[in-house]
């Protein structure tokens, strides 16, 4: 008699290596189950284990080897019925995997770069610390025109709220400083709901900042005859959970001035853009921090990466002065 069976249909290789393709470029935003099914689906096949899968055993040693990634999971995605068939358990099994997958790719994006990489870099207009540098082969940063003195798009205060009324997006309570001894002027905030900028009354920059209780050295303890602390303002981002600090400073005969900031940057985020004119940086280095010191037409800036922040000194001072002022942050 002739044997009517037919042979084991095989897997459809290509379409195979298609869907493996898609998995492979999927990301936490981007996974598509579906997929994974298809998947599942086509290499069940050539997949198929020659003993039966003892499913306990093998949960029991996938929660041994992710029991931190599972702890963060949703219990809905973590505990498997009883009643569970192996292919089900197959599926969650390779979801669970490839969320380990994506948390691993994650930590190493999150902890391999850091703000130590930026790298100085100026032409004839600006000076700015970046992560990339375009245009090196006519020695200019990319400069955006700020001529109308804006340093917003006109549009943005008509669209920051998603209410349509202006309100703010979020809702922060007014920073209490008291504990700290500072006394403060009331606060103001942007369009968000979440920078609040407050005057200090009763400080001085230096003691500002260690009022807070940052330990780095950043802020001048001196600053040439003549010039007398106007004010200094504090800057607190609560969405990126950020501080910046500002003091301006005015001289006697009421045309001068001089000021001293720094601004936390976060990972992949370059500096400011630093406007300059064409004569020569010089680096100027105190105790292993390198301060770039440029002109401005009349003016001399200062700049350096202190831990997380850019640190910058500017004003109506002479490069000598600047030295001074930088001198006197680390006495």
């Amino acid at each position: 008699m002739e044997n009517k069976r037919h042979p084991p249909k095989q897997p459809d290789k290509a379409n195979i290596d298609d869907l493996k393709a898609k998995l492979e470029q999927m990301d936490e935003y981007s996974f598509d189950e579906a997929v994974l099914d298809d998947y599942l689906e086509a290499t069940a096949e050539e997949n198929t284990p020659a003993t039966p899968i003892n499913v306990e055993q093998s949960l029991a040693l996938f929660k041994s080897k992710h029991a931190v990634l599972i702890d963060t999971l949703s219990a809905e995605e973590t505990v498997i019925p009883r009643k569970s068939t192996g292919r089900k358990l197959l599926k969650r099994l390779a979801v669970a995997a490839v969320a380990a997958i994506l948390v691993s790719a994650m930590c190493v994006g999150a902890f391999s770069g850091n703000v130590f990489g930026l790298a100085a870099k100026w032409g004839d207009e600006t000076f700015s610390f970046r992560s990339d540098f375009k245009n090196d082969n006519i020695g200019g940063i990319i400069y955006e025109d700020r001529g109308d003195g804006d340093a917003e798009p006109d549009d943005y205060k008509d669209t920051v709220s998603v209410t349509g009324d202006n309100s703010a997006f979020y809702s922060y309570q007014e920073s209490d400083t008291s504990a700290m001894g500072i006394e403060k002027s009331e606060s103001e905030w942007d369009e968000s709901g979440s920078i609040e900028t407050f005057y200090v009354l009763n400080m001085n920059i230096v003691d500002t900042v260690k009022a807070y209780g940052i330990n780095e050295k950043m802020f001048p303890t001196w600053v040439p005859e003549g010039f007398a602390l106007d004010y200094v303002q504090v800057t607190r981002d609560y969405f990126y959970d950020q501080t910046d600090f500002m003091a301006n400073y005015l001289h006697k005969d009421g045309t001068q001035e001089f000021a001293v900031s720094s601004r936390t940057l976060v990972e992949g985020q370059d500096g400011s853009i630093i406007e300059k004119d064409d004569r020569p940086v010089e680096i100027y280095t105190v105790n292993n921090v390198d301060w770039y010191i440029m002109h401005n037409l009349s003016r001399v800036n200062a700049v350096a990466m202190i831990g997380s922040r850019e640190v910058s000194f500017w004003g109506d001072v002479s490069v000598d002065e600047m030295k001074q002022i930088i001198d006197s942050v680390y006495k």
